[in-house]
């Protein structure tokens, strides 16, 4: 029988395309461009590079290597422990931009000595912050009961059970399912001795009750009297042509739907104001902020870590790979620290030109 339901349920009520959005402007998933992950797959051998590099320095690292021809300030410059100097700047500056990404959720337990993470450290905080910017942005009462009268949900589930309630009563299909498995439920209930009985004595009982004066009552008592088993065998079937009476009127019901149908169309508009109702008020007793606030901080640490690992993973790893290349670049500063804070800050100048040319020309 619940496949039964389920099955004629679903063709004559659905409401899934009431609920679906529909989107002007198609969702972008936001990734690196072929270029970017060209560039993540360069810089992630700088670590590599700068550990074999440190200890090839050890093997030799230009000792005694000046160039009298090119000076600075009139002096010869030394390419002397060059080596050493950008592989360990390099290797710091992954290292460094590795712990601290690593900071953000570990310990996930507070340590003695290695302290707490960021995030399980602030859950707390973080949870109350994100709840509630949630909640006066994204999504509260007041927005949703906005965007509940803007969208007409109401109305369209309303129309839709209406409509849906009509076909189901007129899908012959279905009454005369139903009314087969009504006669059979009602038959093999009917034959329960104690059933039987029971419904028996309340007919007899309804029928004195109803023939209780003047004449009526005289023919009934004497015809009790005289034909007692005739009486009974009469009460039993009776009972008897009940599943099969129920049968006709659920597989024809034509004669009676024309008035129900009439008052659920002229109830329409109650009924949605209903669903108003009801809707505002479950929003009203949600809590949505409390429940937001109590979600989050009930969310496992370690899903998270992994949820914004899957989210941002190439961003993580540009970043963590990046810190390798800003510290060779800073291990150029510590060699010349003049020269080198020139050239740079003038490549830096550069690069910035060139991004806010190719942005201004990508916005127009």
């Amino acid at each position: 029988m619940k496949h039964f339901w389920e099955y004629y349920l679903q063709k004559h009520f659905t409401f899934k395309d009431i609920f679906e959005t529909h989107p002007d402007n198609k969702t972008v998933t936001q990734g690196f461009s072929a270029y970017g992950k060209l560039a993540l797959k360069v810089i992630r051998i700088v670590p590599y590079l700068c550990l074999i590099a440190f200890l090839f320095s050890f093997y030799y690292d230009f000792e005694e290597v000046v160039i009298q021809q090119v000076k600075w300030y009139d002096k010869p410059i030394s390419f002397e422990g060059i080596i050493r100097t950008l592989a360990m700047s390099g290797i710091i500056g992954y290292f460094t931009n590795y712990v601290a990404i690593k900071m953000l959720f570990h310990p996930r337990e507070k340590r003695p000595i290695w302290g707490h993470g960021l995030i399980p450290s602030q859950k707390y905080k973080i949870a109350q912050r994100i709840a509630e910017a949630i909640h006066e942005f994204v999504v509260n009462e007041s927005i949703i009961k906005k965007k509940l009268k803007e969208s007409q949900i109401s109305q369209k589930i309303t129309e839709r059970l209406t409509n849906g309630t009509q076909q189901l009563l007129n899908d012959k299909e279905f009454l005369k399912e139903l009314s087969k498995y009504a006669e059979n439920t009602l038959e093999k209930y009917l034959q329960q001795p104690e059933v039987k009985t029971k419904i028996i004595s309340n007919l007899d009982q309804k029928l004195k009750e109803n023939f209780s004066k003047g004449f009526s009552k005289i023919l009934l008592k004497s015809y009790t009297a005289i034909n007692s088993t005739e009486y009974q065998a009469k009460l039993n079937k009776t009972v008897d042509e009940i599943p099969a009476a129920v049968a006709a009127l659920i597989e024809n019901p034509e004669p009676y739907m024309v008035d129900i149908f009439k008052q659920l169309t002229e109830q329409q508009a109650n009924i949605a104001t209903k669903i108003d109702t009801l809707l505002i008020a479950v929003l009203d007793n949600l809590k949505i902020q409390d429940w937001l606030k109590k979600q989050l901080m009930e969310f496992d640490e370690a899903r998270l870590e992994l949820m914004i690992e899957q989210a941002t993973s190439e961003q993580l790893q540009y970043i963590q790979y990046l810190g390798g290349v800003l510290g060779i670049l800073g291990g150029l500063i510590l060699w010349q620290p003049i020269l080198m804070t020139i050239g740079i800050g003038f490549l830096v100048g550069i690069l910035l030109i060139i991004d806010f040319w190719l942005y201004r020309k990508a916005v127009k």
